[in-house]
């Protein structure tokens, strides 16, 4: 679980996303040169055009728990909760997080990732596949924000890079900001690092499938022995 806490160094920009005419409340910002589609590596976020260095792509408001309501719950129930919030509030975009479906590459651990009680108290009308596929898209998509775990929706469609050519960090405001850290050339996709991108190759490739549920072919990775 990635911590976001602190601020980066702040540069100018502007951005856009082409079919979004109306951003989502959770939205404070895309930007306009800024789109999404199905990719090599499944739904990315790509330029529209030459975007400069410096510039935000994205200022999204995490999804979480009121911290003051439930600072005394267990990591494990805060999970659920959390869940079952997105569940009554975004299903549609929920359900739209990876993975869409349950396989043998996401990573399930029978004795980590699924508990019968919680799912029976807080889930009742799901079956149990359905709860264990609910439960992985929140095990790969949560992060930690202001010490709390957190979704994002829009942001999670952006992909991961060992070589990324983007960074994020949290706002004054306390939104969570994409940035480019170079120049973007038209029609290239857009990356983030999901983890320590400068560990070593095994350290990284095996976090990523631990977690993510992934093997990551970026080309840093290719390039490493």
């Amino acid at each position: 679980m990635i911590n976001i806490n602190n601020n980066r160094k702040k540069h100018k920009q502007t951005r856009r996303v082409n079919y979004l005419k109306k951003p989502h409340g959770y939205l404070d910002f895309v930007n306009t040169d800024i789109y999404q589609q199905q990719g090599k590596f499944g739904m990315g976020t790509y330029a529209g055009k030459l975007i400069p260095e410096g510039s935000i792509i994205i200022k999204e408001h995490p999804h979480n728990l009121d911290i003051k309501n439930n600072q005394n719950i267990s990591c494990n129930t805060y999970h659920y909760k959390l869940i079952k919030h997105l569940f009554n509030k975004h299903n549609k975009k929920y359900m739209d997080l990876v993975p869409l479906k349950l396989d043998d590459n996401i990573g399930f651990d029978e004795n980590t990732d699924y508990n019968k009680k919680k799912h029976m108290k807080y889930f009742p009308e799901l079956t149990e596949d359905q709860m264990k596929l609910y439960f992985m898209k929140y095990k790969h998509n949560v992060f930690l924000f202001n010490n709390q775990p957190s979704i994002l929706f829009f942001s999670a469609k952006i992909n991961h890079s060992c070589e990324p050519n983007c960074i994020y960090y949290k706002s004054n405001d306390n939104c969570m900001i994409i940035e480019t850290i170079r120049e973007i050339n038209y029609e290239e996709e857009l990356f983030i690092p999901y983890i320590d991108f400068t560990a070593p190759k095994e350290d990284r490739q095996k976090l990523l499938k631990d977690k993510y549920g992934f093997d990551c072919s970026c080309e840093k990775c290719n390039r490493e022995i």
